[in-house]
Order: structure tokens, then C-alpha cells, then sequence
């Protein structure tokens, strides 16, 4: 029994001389490896289709113990994006993210809908010049993915007290997940500027599409300030939900 599936090339790992294993986040079923034999071939029609960031269409087969790489094919490649170092860490930052924190068979249209439109506005447009706003498009688009799994950051009720705030300076606190009102401050809580938990809640507006998000972080006009305590923010919310730092992002030009 086969199947067809829309999926995005997260990692693939060899095998043997020929064979390999492939990874893809799918629109159908999520997470998804594959076993693909004599893939690595020079005759192979499968090899050239299953570069990492490739958008593809793939045929897959159930197996006994793993399911099989029936048949594969390129619709999107994202060449543009692949001639760029910045944008392949930008892009490989996501990817790494989901491979390492979605087990296989988890579908959710959304991550690979957050996944593909990066991937798009990546190889469609040109980033910023200055390294801080590359990465905070980065920790965006990794605090959607971890808002799509349920950590991410509340920012628009108190995490304490549970009542709506205005978007004042208010506090922010790792342990609870988001905003504090000043009514429940405690010592560990940090403070948050008011620009900082605008551009926050603008980022994480559920209505928004994230396309349109990122074209307006790169348009944005914001004091350096705030671009650095946003990614502070971010980083530590993140290591503290993922257990681990996002190590590829400093390695940005």
C-alpha cells in the first residue's frame, strides 16, 4: 500500500554504500523517515530530489518495521536561498528545531505551513544588513513553532493572575511562560519595555500571517535596545523550553 505526501526534506542520513534514511515534515502526517534503498546511486532517479530544504512529493510505502521511499519529487527547490550562507543557517535554524523537537507522527498543518513560508520568504527576499534583526527573524519564527507545540510565550495575559493586559512595562518571566502584571512581580521576574511586548505580540498575533510578519520585522524601525532585549528574551525562553541553545544562529556573517 502506497501513499501520497506533500513534505519539506528536514536531514538524511546514509546507509550502507547506497541506501539512506530521510527525514520530512509533511503536510499530511507530520514528522515522517523513510527508508530509501539504493538511493545514493548514480542511476538512482530518487538521489537528486531529496536535498535538504527541498519541497517534494513524495510515494510512500508501508513497511514492517519502517516505512519505504517509494518514489520522490522536487516541487519546490528555494535555489536562491540555497546560494546564500546566512540564509541557509536562517533556514537550517527551523529545521533543526523541528526535527530535534517533533516525534514522527505528529501531524499539524501548521508547522509545515510556518516551515514553507520561511523557506519562501527566505529565498524571496533579501534580508537585513544587520546581524541582530537576521537573527530576531530568526527567533520569531522559532517562538511560532514553539506556540504551535504549547510553549510558547503568553504576552497578552498575566501568566499569574490569568487577568488581559495593556501593553505597558510590565515583567516577564521564564518560569511562567510569558508576561507578569505588576500586581503579581515577583524578585526573579525581568522587566520588558513597552516596545519589546508591542513588537512580541505583533509576531505571535495568531491572526496574522506570518509572510506578512517577517516583511514588516524587516521594515520595522526599532532602537537596537530592543532588538537585543527581544533576542535575550527569546533565547532564554527557548533554552529553557528546548533544553538546549539554537547553536547554528551564531554562526551568521
Amino acid at each position: 500500500m502506497t501513499e501520497l505526501l506533500q513534505g519539506i526534506v528536514l536531514k538524511y542520513q546514509q546507509s550502507n554504500d547506497n541506501d539512506l534514511f530521510l527525514v520530512s515534515y509533511t503536510r499530511e502526517k507530520g514528522k515522517v523517515e523513510l527508508f530509501a534503498k539504493s538511493a545514493m546511486k548514480i542511476s538512482s532517479k530518487l538521489r537528486s530530489h531529496m536535498e535538504i530544504m527541498n519541497a517534494t512529493q513524495i510515494m510512500m510505502a508501508k513497511g514492517k518495521n519502517i516505512d519505504r521511499l517509494a518514489g520522490c519529487y522536487s516541487l519546490v527547490l528555494w535555489n536562491n536561498l540555497k546560494k546564500d550562507y546566512d540564509k541557509i543557517i536562517s533556514a537550517m535554524s527551523l529545521i533543526e528545531c523541528i526535527d530535534k523537537m517533533i516525534e514522527v507522527g505528529e501531524p499539524d498543518i501548521r508547522i509545515y505551513d510556518l516551515l514553507y513560508s520561511w523557506l519562501s520568504f527566505l529565498n524571496d527576499n533579501t534580508l537585513p544588513k544587520e546581524n541582530i534583526k537576521k537573527r530576531i527573524l530568526i527567533w520569531i519564527v522559532v517562538l511560532k513553532l514553539l506556540k504551535y507545540l504549547g510553549f510558547g510565550p503568553e504576552v497578552f495575559k498575566c501568566t499569574r493572575c490569568h487577568h488581559s493586559i495593556v501593553a505597558s512595562e510590565h515583567l516577564f518571566s521564564i518560569h511562567n511562560g510569558g508576561i507578569v502584571c505588576n500586581d503579581c512581580k515577583e524578585n526573579n521576574d525581568e522587566v520588558i519595555s513597552v516596545s519589546a511586548l508591542k513588537v512580541l505580540r505583533y509576531c505571535l498575533d495568531e491572526k496574522k500571517e506570518i509572510k506578512v510578519i517577517l516583511k514588516d520585522l524587516v521594515r520595522m524601525k526599532v532602537d537596537n535596545k530592543v532588538w537585543h532585549e527581544l533576542e535575550e528574551i527569546a533565547k532564554d525562553f527557548f533554552v529553557f523550553f528546548a533544553g538546549r541553545d539554537l547553536k547554528g544562529i551564531g554562526l551568521m556573517q
